[in-house]
């Protein structure tokens, strides 16, 4: 198996950014390229954190919600309290797992600093392309 090419990003890429570059001195433009490389990566993680965060948020919620619910469920069929007692208990440590780590928080910061970045790869495009700003 052949080993993979890495691909480069580059704000260059395209013939609409060749035509438009030429308006830019190439120290500018190597530099806004370099920029466009890094905001494209800081992209990129951002979007892989946020997705890993509201995975496990989800996980975690949906699991103390499932234990709690099997507690109410289980122990009066079974009529057994300390059943539902160590349901409930694991369900609210789980809950509070969720609630030290702040999954939510990090969600919600993720979601920004993936947008941030979005925006900033977009100016840059924007710029560099010379399409008009909508």
């Amino acid at each position: 198996m052949a080993p993979k090419e890495k691909t480069v990003v580059s704000l260059l890429n395209g013939p609409v950014s060749k035509n438009h570059g030429v308006k830019f001195k190439p120290e500018l433009l190597q530099r806004m390229d370099s920029l466009y490389a890094y905001y494209n990566k800081q992209w990129w993680c951002y979007r892989k954190m946020l997705n890993h965060f509201k995975f496990c948020n989800a996980l975690f919620n949906g699991l103390a919600l499932l234990l709690v619910a099997a507690g109410m469920i289980a122990g009066p069929i079974l009529q057994n309290s300390t059943l539902v007692a160590c349901l409930a208990a694991v369900g609210t440590v789980v809950k509070g797992w969720n609630d030290f780590k702040k999954y939510s928080f990090k969600v919600t910061m993720s979601r920004f600093a993936f947008t941030t970045y979005a925006k900033a790869l977009t100016e840059l495009k924007t710029d560099v392309r010379g399409l008009p700003l909508e």
